[in-house]
């Protein structure tokens, strides 16, 4: 059995959407010089079935197959839909690897093939399109991020639960300026945090949770001035949590549990009193619900450095109200130090 769903453009057809249910075979075929659209809906029996294999419809500019069974792959010929703009086939179970043709859309501003079966590696290519939304979540993909990730207006990346490894790229923020939400959690991600994530400026949630990563935690990211949800929980990290981070006036969520993380400073325990940020299993002296001695000295026992180790307290934007907010840190710093710490400012934006 073959099933469909689709949005149309109907041939100089004036109509609200319709929704149609069948369990037989469904084919639309749309002409040129359409003046509205229609929504088609399938309902499926439960079995899997193969999406049909022809997929061609002059005018098409949204296709939507979420949350149904469909099966096997995605056909070639979708590169023949010129117009199409808006792929959803979320909650699938499309298997084998990413399909290449998507590539060949040039039109293409929303890609959603989350919940799936897809695997393999995911083509640089993809990160250079120019998408608004890209969601590859729950899948088998397995790739390295690319070094070179490309140049984009995208504003919701989302990459979790699949085995994506390496380090976060440098680039990030060059290349996606625009990001607002992005999730790379539960991946296999590795290295230290790149200073660069502070200059995500457009970031409202960044979660990147259950990973490898390690290091400190950039001060850069005391920049972020729209962040509201910020989770790395579940990693490798250590050091001291930036009192200008904590000082962010939009955080809602602040997410650093089990860590190895060794300081807190007087916002970062405003954070912890209100409920805002989560430290438990960390190795913070004085804080219930931490790692047992013994298990900080095995973890800081190896030795651990990180590359451009001079950006991490550097912090790329001018903070309101932060002469008063650093010397309390610097003086938590002085009394409560476990490690050696230059904090360098570079008031970019500051005149």
């Amino acid at each position: 059995m073959e099933v469909l769903i689709c949005m149309i453009l109907l041939l100089s057809l004036d109509v609200k959407s319709t929704l149609v249910k069948s369990q037989r075979p469904l084919m639309v075929i749309a002409g040129r010089g359409a003046a509205a659209a229609v929504s088609v809906q399938v309902t499926l029996p439960p079995v899997a079935s193969p999406l049909q294999n022809q997929l061609i419809f002059a005018d098409q500019s949204l296709f939507h197959a979420n949350s149904n069974n469909f099966s096997g792959t995605i056909p070639g010929n979708i590169v023949k839909l010129p117009y199409l703009y808006e792929l959803d086939i979320s909650n699938n179970r499309f298997s084998g690897p990413f399909p290449t043709a998507i590539l060949a859309m040039d039109g293409l501003s929303f890609l959603d093939i989350r919940y799936n079966f897809f695997s393999g590696s995911v083509p640089p290519e993809l990160f250079a399109k120019d998408l608004d939304a890209l969601f590859l979540n729950n899948n088998n993909f397995m790739t390295r991020l690319p070094d070179d990730i490309g140049a984009t207006h995208v504003e919701y990346l989302t990459l979790a639960n699949n085995k994506f490894f390496g380090p976060i790229p440098r680039g990030i923020a060059k290349a996606l300026s625009g990001l607002s939400e992005i999730l790379l959690l539960d991946n296999m991600l590795s290295g230290c945090l790149p200073y660069e994530l502070g200059l995500l400026k457009e970031a409202v949630v960044f979660d990147a949770g259950n990973n490898n990563l390690t290091g400190p935690l950039p001060f850069s990211l005391g920049c972020l001035e729209k962040l509201e949800v910020l989770n790395f929980a579940g990693n490798l990290l250590y050091g001291s949590i930036p009192d200008v981070l904590c000082g962010l006036t939009n955080l809602m969520n602040l997410s650093l549990s089990d860590n190895y993380l060794t300081q807190a400073g007087p916002s970062c325990m405003r954070l912890i009193k209100n409920g805002v940020l989560d430290v438990r299993k960390n190795c913070i002296p004085g804080r219930p619900f931490q790692r047992s001695v013994a298990e900080c000295a095995a973890f800081f026992a190896r030795p651990r450095n990180c590359p451009y180790m001079d950006t991490y307290s550097k912090v790329p934007c001018w903070l309101p109200n932060s002469v008063l907010q650093l010397l309390n840190w610097l003086l938590h710093l002085l009394n409560h130090s476990l490690e050696m710490i230059v904090v360098e400012f570079q008031l970019l934006n500051y005149k």
